[in-house]
């Protein structure tokens, strides 16, 4: 893995835009530079933060509102299932706000609210300028799926990183909690497993955040929390007290938590 990450790094990062090439053979300012691949590098945990968050920025910018994000990989083409990747990069980039927003415009706005769509379901793929034409089918419009499962990424990075619960062993026995709310103001999300089940609950109001989660017993896992803005104040009341957190790259971490109910508020007294 270090080998693939050092050559991935070294042979195919173009600082001109801040973004990979797709081969490391023909690399100019006209190459592709491919939304899937750029986004999987930082899923895959092959870049540092400040180069993941270079990319979040240049995905960004490449952004056809109010169509959505383009994957030019496939031509003029916007691809939810590609698409869906971008989300979870920019969240795991430290820019929830980014994902969130392009989740509003694209998945919401146009993907659902658009007269020619079905209003309850997401379709395979388009052009970037707002046709329903899709790249792989040429001219055969038919084939465009209007009820397509892949492209509904946003479900799983709503539920996994805005209301923040990952399971990191086997049905769930131990995981991770950390929500990142980007713009949203509320958010809950849930799921189960042989073990039981996994529920968030978060809000934000006037600069502060509060919530709860809850886990199956005879689990256990860790809760990560942005850092407080000053003179704000961390609460976390949980079933068996809560040690002193400690300090990381993404914020307070409270480890060895056992399964149960968890109530957290981060803001003024």
């Amino acid at each position: 893995m270090q080998g693939i990450k050092s050559a991935i790094n070294q042979r195919l990062w173009n600082p001109a835009q801040s973004l990979f090439f797709d081969n490391d053979t023909v690399q100019t300012d006209s190459s592709i530079h491919p939304q899937d691949g750029n986004s999987w590098v930082i899923i895959a945990g092959l870049v540092d933060p400040e180069r993941a968050g270079a990319i979040s920025a240049s995905l960004q910018k490449r952004w056809v509102k109010p169509y959505g994000a383009p994957a030019p990989e496939a031509g003029s083409t916007i691809s939810p299932f590609a698409t869906g990747f971008e989300v979870q990069a920019h969240f795991l980039a430290g820019h929830p706000e980014r994902a969130v927003e392009l989740i509003e415009f694209m998945w919401a706005d146009f993907m659902l609210d658009d007269p020619r769509m079905t209003n309850s379901s997401f379709i395979e793929g388009y052009a970037t300028d707002g046709s329903l034409k899709y790249a792989p089918y040429a001219n055969n419009d038919a084939r465009i799926s209007h009820a397509h499962g892949w492209a509904t990424g946003p479900t799983a990075s709503l539920t996994f990183y805005a209301a923040g619960l990952q399971i990191l062993s086997g049905q769930g026995k131990t995981w991770t909690v950390q929500p990142r709310l980007g713009l949203l103001r509320e958010v809950e999300g849930g799921f189960e497993t042989a073990l039981g089940g996994y529920a968030a609950s978060w809000t934000a109001s006037r600069g502060a955040v509060s919530g709860w989660f809850r886990t199956p017993d005879k689990t256990s896992g860790s809760l990560v929390l942005p850092y407080p803005k000053s003179r704000q104040h961390v609460v976390v009341k949980g079933p068996n007290g809560i040690s002193r957190p400690e300090k990381s790259n993404e914020g307070l971490v409270y480890r060895h938590l056992h399964g149960g109910t968890y109530h957290i508020y981060v803001g003024r007294e």
